[in-house]
C-alpha cells in the first residue's frame, strides 16, 4: 500500500514536471520593449532560442527537429502577434543557427499604444484569472519623487484582491513525504531547467546619469529566471529542493521563493522577482520619456 501511495505521489510530480517542461516548451524567451521617445508606442524584440540538446533530443521523437522548432517560425510570431495588443505589427522576423548549435527566432514588433500591449507573462498567468500582463505607467505628482513615473506590471483585466494578502499563497507546505519525491526527482527537473531561461525587460530613452550607471538608455527587468540563478545561499537556484517544488507547484508566492529572490536589486546572481503576485510589484521609477511627460504633466491632475 505505501508503495503504491509513493508510486501515485511520484506520478502526480512527474506530471507537474512534464507540464512545467510542456507549458514553455523548455525554451530560452528573453522580450525587451523599447519605449518611443516622442510617441505612446514601442519596439519588441522578442527572440526565442531551443538548446542544441533539446534539437538532439528531438531527432529520435515523432515529427522530430521540425515539431521542435515549429514555435521558431514566422507563423508561430503571427500567432503570438495576434495575443500581444491592438495594433501591434510584425516588422521582421528571421532564424538564425547559432555557434553552439541551438536556433533563435528572432521577432521585432511594434505597437503603437505600449499601454495596450499584452503579454503572456510567466509568473501572472500561474495565479491571475487571465493569463495576460499589461505595463502600467503612474506619475508622481507630489513627493520626493515628483515629475518621474512608476512602471508596474499587472494583469490585464481587472482581478479581484483579496482581503489577506495571505490568501494567495494557495499552496500549503509539503508534507515530508511529498517532498520526499520532489527530492528524488530532483535530479531530473535540475537537468531539465539548466537551459532554461524567461526575461522581459523595458527599455527607457534619455535617463540622467545615476550613481553607478551613465545617462542615457535604461533597460530593466521585469522578470528573470534562468537555470545558473543562485538563491540567497548562493546555491543554484534550481537545486534548492523548497523553492523548486513551489515553482513546480506554480506557487510563486511561497515563501522559500520569495525568501530567496527579494535581494535582487542588490544580487544580480538572484531571479528578478517583483514581489507578491499577480498585483505587488517592486517600484521602478523612471523619468519620463518626452511623450510620458506631456502626457502625464502637462495639465494639472
Amino acid at each position: 500500500m505505501k508503495q503504491r501511495k509513493k508510486a501515485k505521489r511520484s506520478a502526480a510530480a512527474a506530471m507537474v514536471l512534464a507540464a512545467l517542461c510542456g507549458a514553455t516548451g523548455c525554451l530560452q524567451l528573453d522580450m525587451d520593449i523599447e519605449l518611443h521617445k516622442k510617441d505612446a508606442g514601442a519596439t519588441v524584440t522578442e527572440r526565442l532560442r531551443i538548446s542544441r540538446t533539446l534539437l538532439d533530443l528531438a531527432q529520435g521523437r515523432p515529427g522530430g527537429v521540425d515539431q521542435a522548432v515549429r514555435h521558431l517560425n514566422r507563423e508561430a510570431a503571427l500567432s503570438r502577434m495576434a495575443h500581444m495588443g491592438e495594433g501591434m505589427t510584425l516588422q521582421r522576423h528571421e532564424i538564425v543557427e547559432l555557434e553552439d548549435g541551438s536556433r533563435e527566432s528572432v521577432a521585432v514588433y511594434r505597437i503603437p499604444d505600449v499601454e495596450n500591449m499584452r503579454m503572456l507573462n510567466p509568473i501572472l498567468q500561474m495565479h491571475a484569472p487571465v493569463p495576460m500582463a499589461r505595463i502600467v505607467f503612474t506619475p508622481y505628482r507630489s513627493g520626493p519623487y515628483a515629475g518621474q513615473i512608476r512602471i508596474t506590471l499587472q494583469p490585464a483585466e481587472d482581478v479581484p484582491q483579496p482581503e489577506n494578502p495571505e490568501a494567495w499563497n494557495s499552496s500549503p507546505d509539503l508534507d515530508p513525504r511529498d517532498m520526499q519525491v520532489y527530492r528524488d526527482l530532483q535530479p531530473i527537473y535540475a537537468d531539465l531547467m539548466k537551459d532554461f531561461q524567461v526575461r522581459t525587460t523595458v527599455t527607457i530613452p534619455d535617463q540622467p546619469r545615476a550613481r553607478g550607471r551613465p545617462a542615457g538608455a535604461r533597460t530593466v527587468d521585469l522578470l528573470s529566471f534562468h537555470g545558473r540563478h543562485l538563491d540567497g545561499s548562493a546555491r543554484r537556484f534550481i537545486e534548492n529542493q523548497e523553492a523548486m517544488a513551489a515553482l513546480l507547484r506554480f506557487d510563486l508566492n511561497h515563501a522559500s521563493i520569495l525568501d530567496h529572490t527579494r535581494d535582487f536589486e542588490n544580487n544580480p546572481q538572484l531571479p528578478v522577482h517583483r514581489g507578491r503576485v499577480p498585483w505587488a510589484s517592486y517600484l521602478i521609477r523612471i523619468h519620463p520619456t518626452p511623450y510620458l511627460r506631456e502626457k502625464h504633466f502637462s495639465d494639472p491632475p
